[in-house]
């Protein structure tokens, strides 16, 4: 069974266009995504390097980024009572 797609590939420039429009630049999303990845995997930057392609300089600054935040006691948004 052939199943055919008459949809093309988005573009950078489309989905940049498009982004835009909303405020939101595709770099954001990318680092928000590694980010992301480097906090479910305890910040290791090997992995970062491997998956995203990125300088073993910036996968250990990303991963230095992952584990302050993790290490950052976690908010609840309710005042402390005391």
């Amino acid at each position: 069974m052939e199943v055919r797609c008459r949809h093309r590939a988005v573009n950078d420039y489309h989905l940049t266009w498009h982004l835009l429009l909303l405020g939101v630049q595709l770099e954001q999303i990318r680092g928000d995504r590694v980010l992301q990845e480097a906090l479910v995997v305890n910040a290791d930057p090997l992995h970062l390097e491997l998956v995203f392609n990125l300088s073993p300089q910036t996968a250990i600054e990303d991963a230095d980024i992952a584990r302050s935040l993790l290490e950052r006691p976690i908010e609840t948004g309710r005042a402390e009572l005391t």
